[in-house]
């Protein structure tokens, strides 16, 4: 694997954990609030659903990272 596909495959692992880490901070925060007892607004269950389908979907991105920059530049090694 040429470095660019390397330096490709960090950025898209950076990526998708920073995504996920920060969606995942914003909801642990606000199932802390609610718990202590803090005034919220509540959501419906589709935005949790929706919001917890984000999280994974960075998840997603660190997993497939490398195929997918393999597949993406597979004919870059030979120009």
């Amino acid at each position: 694997m040429p470095d660019y596909q390397r330096i490709m495959v960090l950025i898209l692992r950076l990526l998708g954990v920073i995504w996920s880490g920060v969606l995942a901070i914003m909801w642990i925060l606000y199932w802390i609030e609610m718990a202590v007892g803090l005034e919220v607004q509540h959501y419906p269950a589709h935005t949790l659903i929706g919001g917890l389908a984000y999280v994974l979907l960075g998840f997603l991105v660190v997993l497939v990272a490398k195929p997918m920059v393999r597949l993406l530049g597979r004919d870059l090694e030979n120009q």
